[in-house]
């Protein structure tokens, strides 16, 4: 019987689930704002791993993912306690604006629809 994924997404889904909570905390400890791991990718070879980041409530929201990006080895570490792989991968945190962009586009759509008229 095959399998429905493979192994390379079933270790970036269990990325993402340990990682939400690492990095949640960590950003609510710093007071930095609300993050989010909107999605985690592995490498081919499992020894990289970028990991996706929305946040929230942050005015300079570069500034945090450099400050996140400097604790990479910190929540590798943890993330070995959580995550049952043999060598874990180097992470690599990146800003995901997606979730942004998104409402951005919903409000320009929405501001360009035509004022109901009552008669």
């Amino acid at each position: 019987m095959p399998r429905e994924f493979s192994r390379s997404t079933r270790v970036s889904q269990s990325i993402k689930r340990a990682m939400a909570s690492i990095v949640s905390d960590w950003v609510r400890e710093n007071k930095i704002g609300m993050a989010s791991v909107t999605a985690a990718d592995v490498s081919p070879d499992m020894k990289r791993s970028r990991v996706y980041v929305s946040i929230y409530d942050c005015d300079d929201k570069a500034a945090a993912i450099t400050a996140l990006n400097l604790q990479a080895g910190r929540f590798r570490h943890a993330l070995s306690g959580q995550v049952r792989l043999r060598n874990i991968p180097a992470l690599e945190i990146i800003l995901d604006e997606s979730i942004e962009r998104g409402d951005s586009m919903s409000r320009t759509l929405e501001s360009l629809r035509p004022e109901e008229q009552d008669d």
